[in-house]
């Protein structure tokens, strides 16, 4: 990613992390993420805390990450030896918090200061599968390959995971990164969360108010993800999201979270 983008995306990384940790604090949490504060108090240190992203986005954040985590446990529950590709990893602790003994290996690819920081972070910590921080670009396709032929990704189920990443990509980079992904992979799922075009146009608005350098993308239909293979077989809208109406389209495109299936035959 480039320099400017790179840093907001490490800022709102640390929000995230921020949200997560204010929501396990509570007694009823709808996420219990115990390693969240870690990120939180690093970000303390450094005094770049940008609180008014934080207000404006703790709910967004709880419900995808609630989700994401139910989907994600559903689908490995009761199976052995998949792989887990989760790109723009940020500080997610899944591999840490959650019951993902039967993951054969979690495989995080991110900006390189992101994955030293969180290395140095998690160290004293064991995870209940074997973790791979690969530093480099989500968006290139040569990382992604080799990213696959090194852990032989498509020769085995995957599990692709991208949260709070793709409303950093105008859509010709999200249909990019589906067509790459189809690319490298032959059997797997997508989990993946999204913003409507509104909603993207009111986070610009905040993020602009709190002087963050970055530009916020919504998708105005589901086609844009469709690519090389891929098909929707879940749709959770956020119990918070916003409908945006979609022209000549059958469905509206919600904020929620995506299961996406790929399965390439010979």
């Amino acid at each position: 990613m480039g320099v400017d983008v790179a840093a907001a995306v490490q800022a709102t990384a640390f929000v995230a992390a921020a949200a997560r940790a204010a929501e396990t604090a509570k007694p009823r949490g709808r996420v219990r993420d115990e390693y969240a504060r870690l990120f939180v108090d690093v970000q303390r240190q450094r005094q770049n805390v940008r609180r008014r992203l934080l207000a404006a986005g703790t709910d967004e954040v709880v419900y995808r990450t609630a989700i994401l985590d139910a989907l994600l446990t559903t689908t490995t529950s009761g199976h052995t030896g998949y792989a887990v590709l989760n790109l723009g990893a940020g500080f997610c602790a899944r591999p840490y918090r959650l019951e993902l003994s039967t993951c054969a290996t979690y495989i995080e690819v991110d900006a390189p200061d992101v994955v030293e920081l969180k290395a140095e972070v998690l160290a004293p910590f064991d995870s209940r599968c074997p973790v791979t921080r690969v530093p480099g670009d989500v968006r290139d396709v040569a990382t992604l390959r080799r990213v696959s032929v090194e852990h032989g990704l498509a020769d085995r189920r995957t599990i692709v995971m991208s949260e709070g990443l793709l409303v950093y990509l105008p859509p010709e980079q999200v249909t990019e990164l589906a067509s790459g992904l189809a690319g490298v992979l032959r059997d797997a799922r997508w989990l993946c969360d999204i913003v409507s075009v509104d909603s993207a146009a009111g986070m610009n608005t905040v993020a602009s108010g709190a002087k963050a350098d970055v530009r916020l993308h919504g998708l105005s239909d589901l086609e844009t993800l469709q690519s090389g293979g891929w098909t929707v077989s879940e749709y959770r809208p956020l119990p918070i999201s916003r409908r945006s109406p979609v022209a000549g389209g059958s469905r509206d495109v919600v904020d929620g979270v995506l299961a996406l299936d790929l399965s390439i035959m010979d």
